[in-house]
């Protein structure tokens, strides 16, 4: 079997809680916000992999990890078999992330020439004869004309200054680019360029890409593989297919309920997730899900097992052959 490019091994992320003491109250031990609870996962090279949850999940906590932007409390995440906190950064640039906010990943006092150019000189890409045509021909490849090297990130669109952050991320030639919500602050119709070009990018590249969102739109129409995240807890992976199609955990069942539709018979009032989501610093016993759970039993108080569902597709659920085979039913009654 080929080794995955990249690999989480049981990672774990917590940030500390500033706790208020008034005078001559002891010093308490400081809570903590778990964003990440014991995740593991493989990523294949040249696939693209969706994580999907809601706001708060530890989705971007996640990303943030694969870039070494943060350490991890415990466990192990690997690049090409060498654990990532002894990579060189010279190695680790191979790596790129694009952030959400299109406008606050730009240098404002930088032209987008020489934003584009900083990473080329830094890591001595090219010579520098060479820069002036390599920005131009990096501006090219995503859909921008040359001309605006000159100007700076407020005079773009969100669009554009989105073509800019990824056109700088592949000015390193990388190997992984990991999008972080990267088209959720733009315009639908200019969503769908984006798509478009992290698609044709990943084809034309062989670019492992990584695509974090909240919108399963965007992760069923670019990935190969879907992750579900919840409360810091990876609760489905498996192929776009069987995930979005044939979901094994009650979550993943909600969250493609929750998916407005214009069918008056596939809306009702108990589709969906229901209930608020639970602290992150005090979280519930066994199954996270547990409290907002339309099946949880008395076994549910235990950590939930990992039912392997076919090959390429595992749910942690005690009940996940249930939840895809009634699923299985609604869907066919449906129709």
């Amino acid at each position: 079997m080929t080794e995955p490019i990249l690999q989480l091994t049981d990672v774990s992320k917590s940030f500390p809680i500033r706790a208020e003491r008034g005078r001559g109250m002891p010093r308490l031990q400081r809570e903590r916000l778990h964003a990440l609870q014991r995740v593991s996962l493989k990523v294949s090279e040249g696939e693209t992999l969706g994580i999907v949850g809601e706001s708060g999940c530890g989705k971007s906590t996640l990303a943030k990890l694969l870039v070494r932007l943060l350490q991890p409390d415990s466990g192990q995440v690997f690049y090409r078999g060498r654990e990532l906190k002894t990579v060189a950064s010279r190695d680790l640039r191979r790596i790129q992330m694009v952030f959400q906010n299109p406008y606050g990943s730009l240098n404002p006092r930088l032209t987008i020439g020489n934003a584009v150019a900083e990473p080329l000189r830094v890591y001595e890409l090219v010579d520098r004869k060479g820069v002036s045509a390599e920005v131009d021909r990096l501006l090219e490849q995503v859909g921008l004309a040359s001309a605006i090297k000159d100007r700076y990130p407020l005079e773009l669109s969100g669009g554009q200054c989105q073509r800019v952050a990824i056109a700088r991320a592949l000015a390193v030639r990388p190997e992984i680019l990991i999008a972080d919500e990267a088209v959720s602050s733009l315009d639908v119709s200019v969503q769908a360029q984006i798509l478009n070009l992290l698609a044709d990018l990943r084809d034309a590249l062989n670019l492992t890409v990584i695509a974090i969102s909240h919108d399963l739109g965007v992760i069923e129409y670019l990935c190969d593989r879907i992750g579900v995240m919840y409360l810091g807890h990876l609760v489905e992976w498996g192929t776009g297919t069987d995930v979005l199609k044939q979901p094994g955990h009650p979550y993943t069942r909600g969250l493609l309920e929750s998916v407005p539709s214009l069918d008056p018979s596939n809306r009702s009032a108990d589709s969906g997730v229901r209930g608020e989501l639970p602290s992150a610093i005090t979280l519930p016993e066994g199954c996270v899900f547990r409290p907002r759970c339309p099946r949880a039993q008395g076994e549910c108080i235990k950590p939930p097992p990992t039912i392997n569902l076919n090959d390429e597709h595992w749910a942690n659920c005690f009940f996940a052959t249930d939840v895809q085979r009634d699923g299985a039913k609604h869907d066919a009654a449906a129709s």
